[in-house]
Formats: C-alpha cells, sequence, structure tokens
C-alpha cells in the first residue's frame, strides 16, 4: 500500500478566531468599559451644566451716605436640555434694616456693566430714593425701613 500525503486543505478567507479569554480577565475588561462609559457620560453632563450656567454683568453704586448699595445685573442662560435662552434682570437695594430684590424682564436699552461708561443707577441727594434709568423706563425705589 501506497501512502500518500494528506491532501492541503483550502486556505480559509478568515483568520483564524482568537483564543478564548480566561473568563476573570473578561469581567475585569468589561467592568473597565462599563467605568468609561459612566465616566464619559458623567463628564458630558458636566460640561453641559457649564454651557447653561447663567452669565451676566451688572452694575452696583453706593447711596451718597454710604449706607445703602443699589444694584442692577442682566443675566443670561440656556436651558439644560432644550438649549432655549432666558434672559433677565434683577435689581438689588441693600442697607441696614432695608433688603429689597426684584426680578424681571430685560429693559431695551444701552448696554451697562463694570465695562461700561454708561450708567443706569442713580440716587436721590439725600440717599431716600434710588432710580434705575432705561431710555424705555426709569424705576424708582424708596429706601429706608417703611413704615406700617
Amino acid at each position: 500500500m501506497s501512502e500518500h500525503p494528506p491532501e492541503p486543505q483550502p486556505a480559509s478567507s478568515q483568520p483564524a478566531p482568537p483564543p478564548p479569554l480566561p473568563r476573570r480577565r473578561y469581567r475585569v475588561l468589561r467592568a473597565l468599559g462599563v467605568i468609561f462609559v459612566f465616566l464619559m457620560l458623567g463628564l458630558a453632563v458636566q460640561l453641559r451644566h457649564l454651557q447653561t450656567m447663567p452669565i451676566g454683568t451688572g452694575e452696583s453704586q453706593g447711596s451718597p451716605d454710604g449706607r445703602y448699595v443699589a444694584s442692577v445685573m442682566d443675566y443670561t442662560e440656556r436651558h439644560f436640555f432644550t438649549g432655549e435662552p432666558r434672559n433677565w434682570f434683577e435689581f438689588e437695594i441693600e442697607g441696614p434694616g432695608f433688603s429689597y430684590r426684584q426680578t424681571g424682564t430685560p429693559i431695551p436699552g444701552p448696554y451697562f456693566g463694570s465695562r461700561s461708561s454708561y450708567s443706569v443707577i442713580h440716587w436721590e441727594p439725600d440717599s431716600s430714593a434710588v432710580r434705575f434709568v432705561f431710555p424705555g423706563a426709569e424705576l424708582r425705589f424708596k429706601v429706608g425701613p417703611q413704615e406700617k
């Protein structure tokens, strides 16, 4: 009997599969993958939070007698999910025995704030009232303890 060498097998077009990973190593890699996904998700949420934080500018001015401080701030922020902008003004007056804060919609007018030469806060000479003056509106607030 003549022995024939075995016929060569045709070469497979697919590479041989890698040997299976040991079970423990697979669990560690899967856990690291899950941790990585959660870290990336947390980073994305933090970045979005920073993008939507309120940003503002404003002006602050003390009364002529130095007892009170009036400030007006112009804020803007974006909704976390929709990105829709929201703008508002905050008016605040503080002093001994007196504190007042009002929030409202922005009043059209010139840019004001710490980098502007335009001032919107004007005190009465006797510090009895403060006016917030805009081209289209003027708000006047009496200061000091209010009588009941």
